[in-house]
């Protein structure tokens, strides 16, 4: 990896696009590799960040990714093994689904490190996170895209702060915005089922003629 204006960041842009892309790609199947397959694919991110971050050699692999704000690959394939677990749990039709339900097998087996199950990896996650399969995901229309309604996003507080800005200011300002939608969300149901009651107590008058 050359250098980039001489930017450590620039670098490791340049690392997340084309180094570690590679790295993690198919990482949800790969992670039973063996333990040898693992140290090479430890030993190209650890001498990526070192260039990247202009460290001398020898210099403690935990010490760059800390540096660098760089996770192990370990946990980085954790952590895209429960975004996957998520999104098949929010699908009752994923075709991968079978993976994620328990299984008689697994549990008349010992697995080790390399070869533990996806399930084993992920069910304590989901537990512990109490995470609910949705009842009913959005479908998808069947006409063209361009005939579907475009999605409003709100884009208020990008014009507030930029990125450069404090996260705790970001994350004060994106809290604030979310708390005056659900005020202003909870607001529109009370009037709702304001409006509601008073259809449900008002009572028509029949204007009814009586003749002998």
């Amino acid at each position: 990896m050359q250098e980039i204006d001489g930017k450590p960041a620039k670098k490791l842009v340049v690392y997340r696009s084309l180094i570690r892309s590679i790295l993690e790609y198919g990482a949800v199947a790969l992670d039973s590799m063996s333990n040898t397959n693992r140290r090479k694919l430890d030993a190209v991110q650890a001498e990526a960040l070192r260039i990247a971050c202009g460290a001398a050699r020898g210099t403690s692999t935990a010490a760059i990714q800390v540096d660098t704000g760089e996770p192990p690959l370990q946990l980085r394939r954790l952590q895209l093994q429960l975004q996957y677990a998520v999104k098949v749990k929010s699908q009752k039709s994923h075709p991968a689904s079978v993976v994620l339900q328990p299984h008689w097998l697994i549990k008349s087996r010992h697995f080790d490190e390399n070869t533990n199950p996806i399930y084993e990896k992920v069910s304590p996650f989901i537990a512990d996170m109490d995470i609910i399969e949705c009842q009913n995901t959005l479908s998808t229309s069947s006409g063209p895209p361009w005939r579907r309604k475009q999605c409003r996003v709100d884009i208020s507080v990008s014009k507030v702060a930029t990125k450069t800005e404090n996260p705790v200011i970001l994350q004060a300002l994106a809290m604030e915005k979310l708390i005056s939608i659900k005020v202003t969300f909870t607001y529109l149901q009370m009037l709702q089922n304001v409006k509601i009651e008073m259809q449900l107590h008002c009572i028509p008058s029949l204007d009814i003629e009586y003749s002998c």
